[in-house]
């Protein structure tokens, strides 16, 4: 059931995992997605998550999508990736995926490191360009941009 309304749809093969996050049973859960399936339920229910780029983390375990059901979807493969209340939890789950000891259980998976520094200067190159629109549009509206 959506914490948003009991009419509204989780969606979703991650969506229980929307709800429980949502309601605040849990501070997070990890899921995998396909073509959505994290992304969906989460926005579904009001809050974050996010999908790695294919290949970043271990996927040791898991099976390609449809397998064996049809050929075009056999080399599909998932991508592990964080679903929480706000940004700030997808990130530090994001940074514990990208930690040296969440590798050691697949030899084969390349080592995958969170770049603190390129981080902090494109999300300081977001918040900019945030703050630049917001005084746009004051601007638009008749307001001399400055609260």
């Amino acid at each position: 059931m959506n914490p948003l309304g009991v009419r509204r749809t989780c969606g979703g093969s991650a969506g229980g995992d929307a709800a429980l996050v949502a309601s605040k049973c849990v501070p997070l859960a990890i899921g995998f997605d396909f073509n959505g399936d994290i992304r969906y339920p989460a926005a579904f229910c009001g809050i974050y998550s996010m999908k790695p780029t294919e290949g970043r983390f271990s996927i040791h375990g898991l099976d390609p999508a449809r397998k064996n059901r049809f050929q075009t979807f056999r080399n599909i493969l998932p991508c592990i990736g964080p679903i929480a209340a706000t940004v700030d939890d997808c990130l530090l789950a994001f940074k514990v995926q990208c930690s040296d000891k969440s590798n050691h259980l697949d030899p084969l998976q390349t080592p995958s490191v969170f770049d603190e520094k390129l981080f902090n200067s494109v999300y300081k190159k977001m918040e900019d360009a945030e703050e630049a629109v917001e005084g746009d549009m004051e601007q638009a509206e008749g307001g001399d941009g400055e609260e």
